[in-house]
């Protein structure tokens, strides 16, 4: 008989396989700039490597997702107009939704290694704990905070609202630096490490039907350099969100995300590859709750494979039988059971990975019965 001997590694985390999800139109409540205009510009960054995007509608059961940061492992976003914070992979799986008593409202975030930091649009900045889902501590900026991004060198944070002047200040409230009149952004994220630096990266594009960009600022000039990229160019109508840059998302490189908010087109959580490296990879390990792997042949449910406590280096293993031959399509996703993330009892599907195309060019089976009768 024919048959396809099929074999893959269990996910990891930090090194997920990317999978976009299906990008449909949803209502949006999304939080707009009533004063600004749509930024005339010319995005100048072509090459940049759209590694996920993620219809957040779908995947947290919900619109509003405004906010944004990655440890490195687990992509956030918030819900700009109540308590809630989402948590999910790159590849679309929804890990939990919680909320940290005494905290409500969170525009953009940004994270030291240690804890997330955002605000609401006001002049409180909140230390978090988001493994414990606690508040740290809590205190006063200089200027009220939506964007919001850690600047590890100054050991401070830039923030602003929408145009207002971008203040790097410290954790006591001190004034560091300004820069004067940035165009109206929602979300930030601090480059330490492109030739020319330091820099800040603004995602600019707050007004509805404007469409949404993340622009490059050198720090040392307050001035834009020219260079940007289209977010809603790649996602399709959308407005700025919350933005990050974190190491090994995707292992080997550096990513700049954010989430984008729909205008048009649904939420979307989203990443670029802005540069390969980012340190050694993670030593990653299977996810909790992983308990089996469904199987797909031309998009049909052919098997359900039980997880068996592999590596993330060891083999999966199935054998597809008794197949004319013909060209034919694999993908493969992942079955959680949802007990560990606080859901006993349900469990959810990951997006597919593949498409793995195999070609099956033996057996067919011959018109006539040859006896050697007379061999």
């Amino acid at each position: 008989t024919n048959e396809v001997p099929l074999m893959w590694n269990p996910p990891m985390t930090g090194t997920i396989p990317m999978m976009a999800t299906g990008l449909t139109g949803q209502p949006n409540q999304h939080e707009v700039d009533v004063n600004a205009k749509p930024r005339d510009i010319t995005a100048t960054r072509d090459l940049w490597d759209l590694q996920f995007a993620v219809d957040l509608v779908t995947v947290t059961g919900a619109a509003g997702n405004a906010g944004a940061e990655s440890d490195g492992v687990y992509v956030y976003c918030t819900r700009w107009a109540s308590n809630l914070i989402e948590k999910f992979t790159i590849d679309g799986t929804f890990i939990e939704e919680f909320s940290i008593p005494g905290v409500s409202g969170l525009r953009d975030l940004a994270y030291d290694g240690t804890y997330f930091y955002g605000a609401a649009a006001s002049t409180t900045v909140y230390q978090m704990d988001f493994n414990t889902q606690t508040l740290v501590s809590s205190f006063t900026a200089p200027t009220a905070v939506r964007a919001i991004a850690y600047d590890e060198d100054a050991d401070g944070f830039w923030g602003n609202n929408w145009a207002t002047d971008l203040v790097l200040f410290d954790m006591a409230g001190t004034t560091l630096a300004t820069i004067p009149a940035p165009p109206s952004m929602y979300g930030a994220a601090y480059d330490d490490f492109t030739d020319g630096g330091p820099y800040l990266w603004l995602f600019t594009g707050t007004s509805t039907g404007g469409g949404c960009q993340i622009e490059q600022m050198e720090i040392a000039t307050g001035t834009l350099t020219g260079f940007s990229h289209s977010v809603s160019g790649d996602i399709g109508g959308s407005i700025a969100g919350g933005l990050y840059i974190t190491n090994n998302l995707v292992s080997g490189t550096r990513t700049i995300g954010g989430t984008a908010q729909g205008d048009g087109a649904p939420d979307t959580g989203f990443g670029y590859e802005i540069s390969e490296g980012g340190g050694p990879p993670p030593t990653g390990v299977v996810p909790p709750g992983l308990s089996s792997f469904n199987l797909y042949r031309d998009g049909e449910n052919i098997a359900n494979v039980p997880y068996e406590d592999q590596d993330v280096n060891e083999w999966v293993t199935y054998v597809d039988n008794n197949l004319d031959p013909a060209t034919y399509m694999y993908d493969v996703s992942a079955v959680y059971d949802l007990t560990d993330y606080g859901f006993p009892g349900q469990f959810a599907e990951s997006a597919w990975n593949g498409t793995d195309i195999v070609d099956v060019v033996w057996g067919f089976g011959l018109p006539f019965y040859e006896g050697w009768d007379n061999g």
